[in-house]
């Protein structure tokens, strides 16, 4: 394993693991209580990601393909900050009912931790070869 093979691996360790205590956090307290010292670590682990897939030049594919991954990564990052960031958190807002949890991303935000979770538990990483 090459250093970049173990910073992405690391790095996406990291990621996993405070996106899933902001997800934790978000399904157990509710709306507004993901605050900016939960997001920062995931914001740190995020950039180490986008790094680590720059700085390589393959990717193993035998968990995904770079452009799942990179979906995956994309909304991830979307909803990590939607929770942090937005009054009304993965909801939509109505007058009569108050915030109704939007399942699609609830959904999309699952996907993202199940895959992220496979890649420290099998010690893959990507790297952008095919």
């Amino acid at each position: 394993m090459t250093s970049t093979d173990s910073d992405f691996q690391t790095a996406v360790q990291t990621l996993y693991q405070s996106l899933l205590d902001i997800w934790t956090r978000y399904l157990d307290a509710g709306v507004g209580s993901v605050d900016e010292q939960l997001y920062q670590p995931f914001s740190a682990a995020a950039a180490e990601v986008t790094l680590a897939l720059a700085s390589s030049d393959e990717f193993d594919d035998s968990i995904v393909s770079l452009a799942q991954f990179q979906v995956h990564f994309q909304a991830a990052e979307k909803l990590a900050r939607m929770c942090a960031n937005t009054p009304q958190g993965l909801s939509f807002v109505t007058g009569e009912a108050g915030l109704i949890p939007r399942l699609d991303l609830h959904q999309q935000m699952q996907a993202a931790i199940d895959l992220f979770s496979r890649f420290g538990r099998e010690g893959d990483k990507p790297s952008n070869q095919q």
